[in-house]
């Protein structure tokens, strides 16, 4: 899972994030669990994985790989809830070919 973990880091270094020890740790966690799980579900993951750390800087890390595509979110019918995990790597793999081109760059 490790390999994957840095495997997705690569990916979100094509976004100019530098690679930082504590996303590493999320990646990982969140590369061990495949199914969606709730915002309270992704924070008790990430404690039950001993990554211990300031609540904001795991806000963030989780915050910027929302932003950046890289978790998948899927809302619970009948209600304003949103379950969320990390999208599939071959998923992002294709899609990182077209990162940082106008659609006009894109044939």
């Amino acid at each position: 899972m490790y390999k994957l973990a840095e495997k997705y880091d690569e990916l979100l270094r094509q976004y100019r994030f530098r690679s930082h020890k504590l996303r590493l740790l999320v990646l990982r966690t969140l590369c061990m669990h495949t199914d969606f799980t709730d915002v309270a579900g992704l924070w008790q993951l990430l404690a039950d994985s001993g990554i211990e750390s300031e609540k904001e800087k795991l806000r963030m890390i989780i915050k910027r790989l929302h932003e950046t595509g890289f978790l998948e979110r899927k809302k619970v019918s009948g209600k304003n809830k949103f379950l969320f995990r990390l999208r599939p790597y071959e998923d992002l793999l294709k899609e990182s070919t077209t990162w940082g081109k106008s659609k006009n760059d894109i044939e």
